[in-house]
């Protein structure tokens, strides 16, 4: 088992990204007018949808791309095919959160 700690490394810096991805994220600023506000609505659920995706999918990365390795690393090929498979649909929820947070950013900066 030589791979065990190498693995439990890979959850613990996996781990500290996610928390610095959480501390790093910039803020919603709040529009002004009678009239942003369901644009300013919409543009907060899009954040909050963005962020909790793009929280959702790092870890799902990070498992897929450990799990891919120990398949390899045992020359286990189903193991690691379901690995890769976890690691893509990861980034898939990783990237489709980074769109979400842009949109929501863009319309407020839109609404200013």
């Amino acid at each position: 088992m030589k791979a065990l700690p190498w693995i439990v490394v890979g959850v613990a810096v996996g781990l500290g990204v996610i928390l610095l991805l959480r501390l790093d994220e910039p803020k919603m600023e709040s529009a002004t007018g009678s009239d942003a506000v369901e644009v300013e609505s919409a543009a907060r659920k899009s954040y909050g949808w963005g962020t909790k995706t793009l929280v959702g999918g790092k870890p799902a990365s990070i498992k897929g791309a450990i799990k891919e390795t120990t398949g390899r690393v045992t020359d286990n090929n189903r193991v690691a095919a379901e690995g890769t498979a976890e690691r893509v649909a990861g980034n898939v929820k990783d990237a489709a959160g980074q769109l979400g947070r842009a949109a929501a950013l863009t319309i407020q900066d839109l609404n200013r």
